[in-house]
């Protein structure tokens, strides 16, 4: 079985976090929580108004996310006013954590020092995070000014998801041990072997049934025979797929390779 992805490209629109007291909080570099409440205005830097928070230098923004999506992307943008500091007083600090406390500081986030007078944008892809529950920890930190910084429309956007293709090959009566990739043999199968060697192998799997027929209906539904529902064809071509099927019967086969 053979099946193309939706035709049309996907744009999930984006979702702004300035809102979400559930998502964003403030803490101090202990790692308590800041004693003043987030409240969101409108700023004007480079005569330019978003809207935006402010909190006071050595302060740390944390956006918390359950389930990192595919194709998300963490976007904000930062500011100072330029009254009030120095040129590259700032450096803007991007941390991933993960549910194990592991920390990775984003390079494509991360290090950039601050002109004040002008809004500077940040994009950072969680692709890596995708399925994760995660903490991103934004750190706007100077030694020699104490002025506040504003961070403006912090938001997850999302790439656009391509069509995708799925292959289902079934093979019937055939044993492991006549797969290269299961006995260490290069001569049996070396196109799946290939394929296997990029690919998650199973050495495992225990069929349903004993015969065919209850077998496959396993495959393409994930539940034991008899259970009345739905197959994966049938799912596939309810979220927009286009789906085909070919077929070839062992006698058409031996008949091929008679020839």
């Amino acid at each position: 079985m053979s099946c193309q992805g939706p035709v049309k490209e996907e744009i999930l629109p984006p979702v702004s976090l300035l809102d979400r007291a559930d998502l964003v909080s403030a803490q101090n570099k202990n790692g308590s929580p800041a004693d003043f409440e987030l409240i969101p205005t409108v700023e004007s830097i480079d005569d330019t108004y978003r809207r935006c928070v402010r909190f006071p230098n050595g302060f740390s923004l944390v956006f918390r996310f359950d389930d990192v999506q595919q194709n998300s992307r963490f976007q904000f943008s930062a500011g100072l006013r330029e009254s009030e500091v120095f040129s590259k007083d700032f450096d803007v600090i991007t941390t991933v954590i993960e549910p194990d406390n592991t920390r990775h500081n984003k390079s494509d986030a991360s290090g950039t020092s601050l002109d004040p007078g002008i809004w500077h944008d940040f994009s950072l892809s969680l692709d890596e995070y995708a399925g994760q529950k995660i903490q991103i920890l934004l750190n706007v930190d100077s030694e020699k000014s104490t002025d506040d910084i504003f961070i403006a429309n912090p938001s997850l956007s999302f790439d656009t998801v391509k069509p995708r293709r799925v292959f289902l090959i079934c093979v019937d009566t055939l044993r492991a041990d006549r797969i290269g990739a299961y006995v260490n043999s290069d001569d049996l199968t070396p196109h799946v072997d290939s394929f296997a060697a990029e690919s998650i192998r199973f050495a495992n799997a225990i069929s349903t049934a004993p015969w065919t027929l209850p077998s496959v209906g396993s495959v393409v539904t994930g539940l034991y025979p008899g259970s009345d529902v739905g197959n994966l064809n049938s799912g596939l071509l309810n979220k927009g797929y286009r789906c085909a099927r070919t077929h070839q019967s062992h006698r058409s086969m031996a008949r091929n390779s008679s020839k």
